[in-house]
Order: C-alpha cells, then structure tokens, then sequence
C-alpha cells in the first residue's frame, strides 16, 4: 500500500487566515493497492479542514475507490467523520475515515480504509 496526502488552500497557495485566527483547506489521503494482476487500485478520504483556537472541525467528508479490477467486488462502504482528543486531553483533531470491503473472486475479503486526520495546530497526525 502506498500513500500521499495532498493539501489544497483557498488561495494563492497559502493558508486561509480568518479574523478569528482559524485557517483552513481541503486535505486529502489516497492510497494504493496492488492486485496480483497488476492492476492499482486508488482509494482515498477527503475533507474540508478548519482549524486554530484550540480546535479543529472538518465538513464535506468524503470518499471514494477506483480502477478496482472487474472481478473483485466491493462492499460495506462506509464514510465517517468527526472530531477526538488524542489520549482524551491533548491537542484536538477532525478526521474523515473512508472504508471498504473487497472480495477476490476465491471468497477472500479485505478490508481497506485510508483516514486523514487533522490537528488543532493543522498537522497531519
């Protein structure tokens, strides 16, 4: 499996500053996987992240898989969000889980997920 987090600001380049001292843009995890054929499957989660003044929110989750081969079946899609505390005290996160089920044409399942978690401080963690 391989993995690359892309960040995408609101202008220029550059953070999205508010008066309120809050910065935001869309961050965005995408994984690979590669079948037996040879044929990579992309996965990813993505989402609007908001964060300063010691929080961190995300909206317009989402998720999504491409380029499955044609005899493997996916299931149990599923897209979460939300926010945690690491440990239950320290620094605030928001989160966008994006998961799945794939099933090889012997019956075999895997399960695949790809988060993009993001800090008070609007750091990758």
């Amino acid at each position: 499996v391989t993995e690359k987090i892309y960040f995408v600001s609101n202008s220029n380049n550059n953070f999205q500053f508010s008066r309120s001292g809050t910065k935001s843009g869309w961050f965005k995890k995408e994984k690979t996987h590669t079948w037996g054929s040879g044929t990579v499957m992309k996965y990813y989660a993505q989402g609007y992240f908001t964060w300063g003044n010691g929080k961190a929110t995300v909206t317009k989750g989402s998720g999504k898989v491409s380029n499955v081969p044609s005899s493997v079946k996916i299931s149990h899609k599923s897209l979460k969000t939300g926010t945690g505390k690491y440990a239950g005290v320290f620094n605030k996160y928001a989160y966008v889980t994006f998961s799945f089920t794939a099933t090889n044409p012997i019956g075999l399942s895997t399960d695949f997920s790809s988060t993009i978690r993001i800090s008070q401080s609007g750091n990758n963690i």
